[in-house]
């Protein structure tokens, strides 16, 4: 079994590193701080500049690994190697076979005063010679996206760190609104602290109410499309111009393409129900949080799928035209507005 990012943190502050480590990376936050607490914890902050050395794997040949390796740490007892962006993908082994083949040598008889860390950046980890090499000589670890009880922790901690505390039951409510826990969603924790440093600004108490949260958080471009969405998906034509007026000077491809992925969920989501889908099936199915889920469940039952299906139809018919003829992409917006909210006379 693979260890964590908290593992190695611990393995860190235990002096237990291994001098042979593989990192395979899916959640890109955690490299720098595991860099950091590296640099800072385990080899300590005296002579960086010789006892650290970060390379990357498309400059790296025979010569310079060897030369690394078998270089000795100045004035301490620990030197750390840091190979970035290694390719082990399977289909990339036999182009990067020679290099491979000497690091994988290297491990029989390897410097205990280096400390090497290949980071891999790949989908999945391809079980090969290589592979099972680092696992019979080192370590692996596995910097994984968070789950939902990590990511609302994450969420709360960062406001603590601000010296605000959230109540768990706004902490879910801005985890949900983030999206970062979609299926296939590619938000990292990078993007996630700078969604919360924006809403950390609309916040003014040091202890906020529900209601302060779901007020500051509104304020966002991204909140100001889910509202957009709401009203939509509630036929409510009125509130749904007024939300889109407010967004005229945003990103209307982006605006345009929020509204076709909104369709495509209630579709799905009125597919479930329709096909009588257990909760957890449908949601698996479907791909989005349980917040969304729980809302668009409510919202599609004043659809029947034929207008769905036809709506859908209606965004593409709006792509030709807006190729096709001199309609301008708020036009073509507000068309698809009017026809979501309305009866959807299109003929």
């Amino acid at each position: 079994m693979y260890m964590d990012y908290i593992d190695l943190i611990n393995n860190i502050d235990n002096n237990r590193i291994n001098n042979i480590n593989l990192i395979h990376v899916k959640e890109e936050y955690f490299v720098d701080l595991a860099v950091k607490s590296l640099m800072n914890d385990f080899l300590g902050n005296d002579f960086l500049d010789l006892n650290y050395e970060k390379i990357d794997f498309k400059k790296l040949d025979i010569e310079i690994y060897q030369n690394n390796i078998e270089t000795l740490p100045f004035m301490s007892d620990k030197r750390i190697i840091v190979i970035d962006y290694i390719e082990i993908e399977k289909d990339s082994l036999k182009k990067h076979e020679n290099i491979l083949e000497e690091i994988q040598k290297s491990f029989e008889d390897f410097n205990d005063r280096t400390y090497l860390f290949l980071i891999y950046r790949g989908e999945s980890l391809f079980k090969g010679k290589f592979v099972k090499s680092i696992e019979k000589n080192g370590d692996i670890y596995t910097f994984d996206r968070l789950n939902r009880d990590r990511f609302i922790n994450f969420i709360k901690k960062y406001f603590q760190s601000h010296n605000i505390r959230l109540d768990t039951k706004s902490a879910k409510f801005i985890s949900d609104r983030l999206r970062y826990l979609d299926k296939d969603a590619t938000k990292n924790l990078f993007e996630v602290e700078n969604e919360l440093s924006k809403l950390r600004n609309n916040i003014k108490s040091k202890v906020p109410s529900f209601d302060e949260i779901e007020e500051s958080i509104i304020d966002t471009f991204e909140e100001k499309i889910f509202g957009l969405l709401d009203f939509m998906s509630a036929k409510d034509v009125k509130k749904s111009i007024l939300a889109y007026n407010t967004m005229k000077n945003e990103d209307q491809f982006m605006i345009y393409y929020m509204i076709i992925r909104q369709i495509r969920n209630m579709i799905s989501v009125k597919d479930c129900l329709n096909r009588r889908l257990n909760l957890q099936t449908s949601r698996e199915y479907v791909g989005i949080s349980n917040f969304e889920y729980g809302k668009l469940e409510n919202l599609v039952r004043k659809f029947t799928i034929e207008e769905l299906l036809q709506i859908h139809r209606l965004c593409y018919e709006s792509e030709i035209m807006l190729k096709t003829s001199k309609r301008t992409i708020e036009e073509l917006i507000e068309r698809i507005i009017y026809e979501f909210c309305l009866k959807f006379s299109l003929n």
